[in-house]
Order: structure tokens, then C-alpha cells, then sequence
């Protein structure tokens, strides 16, 4: 890769230092002083739906409103503080219960398919303080049917369980 970035005429070196200050730069705007300003401009929400476009209409003067990238951010202004500490335990909850679900898994194929899952469950938690995908089709729809699925591999593989235990019987 450095040989590809050498030849190609960058300077792999500034090449990471530039990404570096825009992660800071992301962290430190998007993420930090997004939460910090919902938290201070609205501790117990102003109601679902107020940091979405069309909400830009219900304001007297448009210029009032506020839109927030960070996903934790939209949460506190339209649901307050309580509103984010149940999104966030619902994100905490889904990935707790999706690695006990993942573990109890024998399945080689299964397990592959629940680590997947998990995996996608946990980049969505952690891409919502950048965006808010999560509200947006079809991520939206793919996040609720594959943590549903991931949640019904245990069944799905004592099912499995049970029917070669009856062919093997038989």
C-alpha cells in the first residue's frame, strides 16, 4: 500500500496526518460539541421528529433549527437525556445479548452468520455518533430483521439438533 501511495505521488506520511486532524476535528465537532449542545438546548427533548428535515418548517423563523449529525445527539433533542440513556441501552442490550447468543452457538456456520450480525449491530452503534443511518431505508429495516435473526439462530440450530437426532434414529 505504501508503495502504491509512493508511486502515485503521496506522502504517505501526510497522507495520515491529514487524516488524523480530520478525525479529531470529527470527533471534536460532530461527536462531543453535537451531544453537548442537545444536551444543553434541549435536556428533555423537544418531541420525536423535530431534528428532521421537514421539522425545519415548524419553527417560526427556519433558522432556528438545529440538525445534528451524531444519532446520540438527535436522540437527546427529540427524546432529552432519558430518551438517550434508553437508546443507549437498547444498543447495549441488543450487542450484550447478541454475544451471548453468538456463544452459545455450536454450529461452525451458524456462528459464522451470528459474528457477522453482531458485527453489523455493533459498526451501526458505533457509526451512529457520526450519522444517524439507523433512521434511513433500508439500513433501518436490515438493522431490526437481521438482530431478529440473530436472535433465532439458538432456536433455529436446536431445531437442527432435534430433526438429525430423529433421521438418525430412524
Amino acid at each position: 500500500m505504501l508503495t502504491a501511495l509512493h508511486i502515485a505521488g503521496i506522502d504517505p506520511v501526510a497522507l495520515f496526518q491529514m487524516m488524523f486532524r480530520l478525525t479529531t476535528h470529527y470527533s471534536d465537532v460532530i461527536v462531543y460539541k453535537g451531544l453537548v449542545d442537545a444536551i444543553a438546548n434541549a435536556p428533555l427533548g423537544l418531541g420525536t421528529g423535530m431534528n428532521t428535515g421537514p421539522a425545519r418548517f415548524a419553527f417560526y423563523d427556519p433558522r432556528s433549527f438545529v440538525a445534528f449529525e451524531n444519532y446520540y445527539a438527535k436522540a437527546v433533542y427529540e427524546l432529552g437525556i432519558p430518551g438517550l440513556l434508553i437508546v443507549i441501552g437498547l444498543f447495549l442490550t441488543l450487542i450484550v445479548l447478541g454475544y451471548k447468543a453468538h456463544r452459545n452457538l455450536q454450529d461452525p456456520g451458524l456462528r459464522s452468520c451470528s459474528a457477522a450480525i453482531l458485527a453489523f449491530v455493533i459498526t451501526i452503534a458505533l457509526n451512529s455518533f457520526k450519522g444517524w443511518q439507523i433512521d434511513l431505508d433500508p439500513i433501518n429495516v436490515y438493522f431490526w430483521v437481521f438482530t431478529g435473526i440473530l436472535f433465532k439462530l439458538e432456536y433455529l440450530e436446536q431445531q437442527l439438533k432435534r430433526k438429525l437426532g430423529i433421521e438418525q434414529i430412524a
